[in-house]
């Protein structure tokens, strides 16, 4: 049998977080399988200074890939997240027959199908009905696609790198306790909605607050122990090490339900402690291993816990590490990956 090759069709090149995580990462660890990658893009993420010219070549490409790819009987089809774009989506039946054609693996991150752009619930659609197995981030997300009828259903959390270096342990600290959000413009009007007991936690209590990659909310800003830092791959590592506790506040909604708890996940691999609200997504990444708040107003008394206590937080630290390292961690993500595109691979032949 020839060595199999997999054609990844992903929505960004590898500056695009989605694509770099849930694709881009994996590549070398399959190939040491034997499995050769091919990766399809559609350019950077917005943001990136590219001409008009440059922008639109790579939607071109793949337009035209939907009309002449075709793979042979030892290449697999994945898809991440979006074939096409959503603005102006060539006619439906075109992208099902790419998808069937292909025998197509639909690798989905996010909760397209309650987005406010119907052209995206329409292309959810699409591909769930469409390809011939869903590989779902979460169980939420598989849920749907099992119900809107996907045909084989799987799961890969977004998994990430676990550092090798192990942070120190917190009663060797003698700093004020450091708490820190990550995230980006897109998502900080969820950091908004802790506003004010950060500001009782930052100005009674002594705690220090850092926000890495989006603006800190109007109620703290000029805050002393409040600190805005822009992102970037070497600024995160270095803000990762540096806090002790990781927030992740989400609004209870369809979309947000949909989310694959990546920062939480960024949060635990270096040994922070995830205070994360409660949800589906949450529950399954954190377990024992942080604190999940489930009402608004248990927010202050949630930190106020592991601020109180050393102890826990030495305890969770550790422990959200090893979870991630077991569950998580782009070893489990290679392998889970290459399961299915072995198994499925046996199945055609």
């Amino acid at each position: 049998m020839s060595p199999l090759s997999v054609t990844w069709f992903t929505r960004y090149d590898e500056r695009g977080a989605s694509s770099r995580y849930r694709v881009y990462q994996y590549l070398s660890g399959l190939s040491t399988k034997g499995m050769a990658a091919e990766v399809r893009h559609m350019g950077p993420p917005r943001g990136y200074g590219h001409s008009v010219a440059a922008t639109l070549l790579p939607v071109a490409r793949r337009l035209l890939d939907c009309v002449t790819f075709h793979p042979s009987s030892s290449r697999r089809t994945v898809v991440q997240k979006e074939l096409v774009p959503p603005v102006g989506l060539p006619p439906a039946g075109a992208i099902r027959r790419f998808m069937t054609r292909t025998e197509a693996i639909w690798d989905v991150d996010d909760a397209l199908y309650a987005s406010p752009s119907s052209q995206k619930r329409e292309l959810a659609t699409i591909l769930v009905e469409s390809s011939q197995v869903v590989v779902a981030g979460n169980r939420v997300l598989a849920g749907w696609a099992e119900s809107s009828g996907a045909y084989d259903v799987r799961v890969i959390p977004t998994c990430v790198a676990v550092p090798a270096l192990e942070r120190q342990p917190d009663e060797e600290r003698t700093r004020a306790l450091r708490i820190g959000w990550l995230g980006s413009p897109a998502t900080e009007d969820q950091l908004a909605i802790l506003a004010s007991p950060l500001r009782a936690l930052v100005r009674d209590r002594g705690v220090e607050l850092i926000v890495m990659g989006g603006r800190v909310p109007p109620l703290l800003r000029g805050q002393e122990g409040v600190h805005q830092v822009s992102w970037s791959a070497e600024g995160e590592d270095a803000f990762l090490r540096s806090i002790d506790v990781g927030i992740a506040p989400l609004r209870d909604g369809e979309l947000e339900r949909g989310k694959c708890g990546f920062k939480t996940l960024k949060y635990m691999s270096y040994g922070v402690i995830p205070c994360v609200t409660f949800n589906q997504v949450h529950s399954d990444i954190v377990g024992d291993c942080g604190i999940l708040i489930s009402e608004h107003a248990h927010w202050f008394d949630g930190l106020m816990s592991l601020l109180n206590d050393p102890d826990l937080r030495a305890r969770l630290g550790h422990s959200a590490r090893t979870r991630v390292k077991q569950h998580y961690s782009t070893e489990v993500g290679v392998d889970l990956w290459a399961a299915i595109l072995l198994s499925d691979r046996e199945q055609r032949h």
